[in-house]
């Protein structure tokens, strides 16, 4: 649970539950990164994802140059199996643009499985401008703040 930092029409504090879904998931991180002074923007579209020609529309970018991906899993399934595509597209956007320098993936959710998990850490080695956060590590995502 976050505090969004709106009111109801009562003037309560807007509480919101971060796991509900994957779209409550980025909102939150949205927010939290806007609160350590990061200028977000949300849902925007950096070019084509790789080689495609299929548009790449990324979750939030930070300061007109860092990228962030955000992944939920809460129950078991193939979100986490996508890491590793996500890895390198990130890397592709971040080597073939003057605009990119950083990239995060920022997962969480208790359907991701510790074995997949140590293998995309591995992986991510290969991938030198992008990293992977676990948010139930870091709910602050100070971590991001500390690195820039």
């Amino acid at each position: 649970m976050y505090d969004t930092g709106g009111k109801d029409v009562f003037g309560a504090p807007i509480i919101v539950d971060e796991y509900k879904n994957s779209t409550a998931f980025e909102k939150c991180i949205s927010y939290k990164l806007s609160q350590l002074g990061f200028s977000t923007k949300d849902q925007v579209i950096i070019g084509n994802k790789g080689v495609s020609f299929s548009d790449y529309k990324i979750d939030t970018v930070l300061d007109e140059n860092i990228l962030v991906e955000v992944k939920l899993q809460n129950t078991g399934g193939t979100a986490e199996n996508k890491l590793a595509y996500e890895m390198w597209t990130l890397q592709y956007a971040c080597d073939h643009s003057n605009l990119y320098e950083k990239a995060y993936i920022i997962y969480g959710g208790t359907g991701f499985t510790r074995s997949v998990l140590t293998n995309l850490h591995e992986i991510v080695k290969m991938h030198s401008k992008v990293e992977l956060i676990e948010y139930e590590n870091d709910k602050t995502l100070s971590i991001i703040r500390n690195e820039i």
